[in-house]
């Protein structure tokens, strides 16, 4: 077989197995408690609520985790960060809709009020590090990475929960393109860690494996915004002698609200300022509030008519209220000014989605995802190659999109 067929299977294959396992299959158990399964057999052990229905479920937020490994093994890491992290990156890809992570860890940490009902949301996924080690042995050594998921109701009840182990002994665990959403593709880079992080990304992957997706998704979530998405990235950097009342800062932490009100006193001191107009803006966005959003943006966009930030944002609000031909012409807008990013052209493909130019919308989901892998944008990578292999199953343009930055996906995958 030539070496170009065989590729090309190879890749056929990968991209229409997302997500990817370990070279051994695990097995997913259903369970009333949780147990020891036999030493290095990879079984996803879980438990649901009779009630547990994941179509009434609309929302699921990360929350904390918890190191309970005993090991000081890989002490150097940061353990919960790096395994929620994988967790929320893997969540995100299934058809719940989530909340940044910086939001969540804002509120938790904020608030002596329920979690959910000040997030809008209407359940909690936290986590516990089992375990957490390197064993050495004579010729080799194993790395473990053992977690426990449970995902709690407004109420509080326990309506799911995983425990899963992934041991290196499996063998060399393949990246998939899922993979980009966990973390571990970034930190391959690094040789001495590279197969704990590949740990937790087989872990992450596994657990929510056994968690069921919803059989429907809103338009509305799909396009979404979340807090470290392009437009908080590229706001401008606003002074201050205290980063802690530094509305950008604040915004990027999740405190939305500090951010807003730190935002209208920057105004109030500086009215043909253009900063606090795109922050308020930003601010009122990720607060659902759309039409204030639009009204700060508009306000930035009469003092400087080329300002980016603002235009992303008055961008998204107009998505976001169903306005597609002005939330079109925002995002043209900014790449006909020229030194365009991978999001730029991802979101205008979201416009033309929504407005079902299915034509239009893969020509630019495929531009921006090559232009993520430039930028190694790893998230957004993967966003682009997902949503064309969904088109690509009821439309030629997609199709042929989906193949070429599939391809290119893999060389980015393994040939870094």
């Amino acid at each position: 077989m030539p070496l170009y067929n065989f590729k090309k299977m190879l890749l056929i294959f990968l991209l229409a197995s997302i997500p990817l396992s370990g070279c051994m299959t695990p097995t997913i158990k259903r369970v009333s408690e949780f147990n020891s399964p036999p030493p290095f057999f990879p079984e996803v052990q879980f438990s649901a609520l009779s009630k547990f229905k994941p179509d009434e479920i609309d929302c699921i937020a990360v929350g904390n985790f918890e190191d309970n490994s005993s090991q000081d093994d890989y002490s150097h890491l940061n353990k919960t960060k790096l395994v929620r992290a994988a967790v929320y990156g893997v969540l995100s890809a299934k058809n719940y809709r989530d909340i940044e992570l910086n939001r969540v860890s804002y509120i938790l940490s904020n608030t002596d009020n329920n979690v959910l009902e000040e997030l809008n949301c209407d359940a909690l996924l936290s986590g516990q590090i089992v375990t957490f080690e390197n064993s050495n042995f004579l010729a080799y050594s194993i790395t473990t990475v053992e977690v426990i998921l449970i995902l709690k109701n407004l109420e509080g009840e326990i309506l799911w929960q995983v425990k899963h182990a992934a041991n290196s002994h499996e063998g060399s665990l393949p990246l998939s393109p899922l993979s980009l959403l966990t973390g571990v593709f970034a930190a391959t880079a690094n040789s001495d860690d590279e197969v704990a992080f590949q740990m937790i990304d087989t872990v992450a992957r596994r657990t929510l494996a056994a968690l069921p997706d919803r059989k429907s998704q809103n338009t509305s979530d799909t396009l979404r915004v979340t807090a470290t998405s392009e437009p908080i990235k590229t706001l401008t950097k606003i002074t201050s002698t205290d980063d802690t009342i530094n509305p950008s800062y604040l915004l990027a932490r999740g405190a939305y609200e500090e951010a807003f009100k730190e935002a209208k006193l920057l105004i109030k001191k500086e009215p043909d300022g253009v900063s606090g107009y795109t922050v308020a803006a930003r601010a009122s966005l990720l607060l659902d509030k759309f039409d204030e959003a639009t009204n700060y943006a508009l306000e930035a966009l009469a003092l400087d008519s080329a300002n980016k930030d603002a235009l992303s944002t008055a961008g998204y609000s107009y998505l976001k209220s169903n306005k597609l031909v002005l939330a079109e012409g925002a995002f043209r807008k900014i790449i006909s000014l020229g030194n365009s990013e991978s999001t730029d052209f991802h979101s205008l493909a979201l416009v033309q989605l929504a407005r079902k130019n299915i034509e239009s919308a893969s020509d630019n989901f495929l531009i921006a995802g090559k232009l993520a892998i430039k930028e190694n944008e790893s998230q957004l990578v993967y966003s682009n190659l997902s949503i064309l292999q969904s088109l690509a199953l009821s439309n030629a343009s997609a199709k042929l999109a989906y193949e070429e930055l599939g391809s290119l996906t893999w060389q980015f995958l393994y040939q870094k």
